[in-house]
């Protein structure tokens, strides 16, 4: 097969180059037997099994693609995580419920603790906010590591790996209300899709991982893992850093090149959603629970989207560990922290 462009990956990013493209002539390479990429709704709850959020809806670039009226639930005015101040979140812990007025008092307290950290130079989060006495800031450990928590959900990976110059201006965001999608991420895949001169979905070819890619003079060879070889004038790659040093290229890339793909971190990200026949837990859109100085996050479905359906969210190391355990051992585990606070919680209907 020849063609103009070829675009590896079907994902948000491989959508918005195939979409915004002239000529017709075009191919999009997809790993997976479906495209979307990290976005995956489930059509009968409209849940998203993967990435869910608008972060920010002021200059937004996906906003063309988006009717905030129709499509979007306004969940906090500003990051929830990052600002926690802003949105609604019922705080939890052994000894009880917070009250709104500690936590806005902590949550200020933050704000002068971002701005220490955020001068430190050379170090990392982990490493910046380990070197602080507490006792100097007034604040207690248990209420940074908080926030150290939060700070992990919204980046999806460990502050070791972080430097503390992420803290400055706002870290990765943009202006505006922050938003879950009424019917699921997959709102955005069907948007971009429908916004395509061209007919997308007829030029995906699903389940083709690409091995090799070979630079010629005249053009890119792509080669895949059933042998099949396609050759395009322009290519466009849009892989995540693990599966693209698994791809073998002819010239090789460069070391600087590999050196610095190599240096990208990809975090852990764990989303455990339990429905129940009814809600037994707060009225609020998240909760914080903390059992021992162990946090978790939950996202409260019955609030944004009328669901009896609670999401506990597990980040970098607590998502990492648990890797390879059975579904059946993580909604025991999940169980086991909501009953802490809820202790007559019935077992999940799914």
């Amino acid at each position: 097969m020849i063609c103009e462009t070829i675009i590896i990956g079907a994902g948000i990013s491989g959508l918005t180059i195939a979409a915004g493209l002239d000529n017709p002539d075009f191919v999009i390479l997809e790993a997976r037997d479906r495209i979307g990429g990290r976005v995956s709704t489930n059509k009968d709850t409209h849940l998203d099994m993967g990435a869910a959020w608008i972060h920010g809806s002021v200059d937004n670039p996906l906003n063309k693609y988006l009717d905030y009226e129709r499509d979007m639930i306004p969940v906090a005015p500003e990051n929830p995580w990052i600002h926690s101040e802003n949105v609604r979140i019922q705080y939890m812990t052994n000894s009880g419920v917070m009250s709104e007025l500690v936590r806005q008092q902590m949550a200020a307290k933050w704000r002068d603790i971002v701005g220490v950290l955020a001068k430190v130079e050379g170090k990392s989060i982990t490493q910046a906010y380990t070197d602080l006495a507490y006792a100097d800031l007034a604040i207690h450990e248990s209420h940074i590591n908080s926030f150290l928590y939060l700070m992990e959900v919204w980046c999806g990976g460990s502050l070791a790996n972080i430097p503390t110059s992420y803290l400055s201006g706002s870290p990765g965001d943009y202006p505006g209300s922050h938003c879950l999608f009424k019917r699921g991420a997959s709102t955005l895949v069907d948007a971009i899709v429908a916004d395509s001169k061209h007919d997308i979905l007829s030029r995906v070819r699903y389940n083709q991982v690409v091995t090799d890619i070979i630079y010629g003079e005249t053009g890119v060879e792509v080669i895949v893992a059933d042998g099949t070889r396609v050759f395009c004038k322009r290519l466009c790659i849009t892989l995540p850093p693990g599966p693209l040093l698994n791809i073998r290229f002819s010239p090789p890339l460069s070391d600087e090149r590999i050196a610095a793909i190599s240096q990208i971190k990809m975090g852990s990200y764990k989303k455990i959603q339990l429905e129940f026949e009814s809600v037994f837990w707060a009225d609020a859109p998240m909760l914080l629970t903390c059992d021992r100085d162990k946090y978790t996050l939950w996202n409260n479905y019955m609030c944004s989207k009328n669901k009896p359906i609670i999401e506990a969210v597990c980040p970098a190391d607590i998502g990492w560990g648990l890797a390879g355990q059975s579904d059946e051992e993580i909604v025991d585990t999940m169980m086991t922290n909501l009953r802490t606070f809820y202790p007559g919680a019935p077992d999940p209907v799914a």
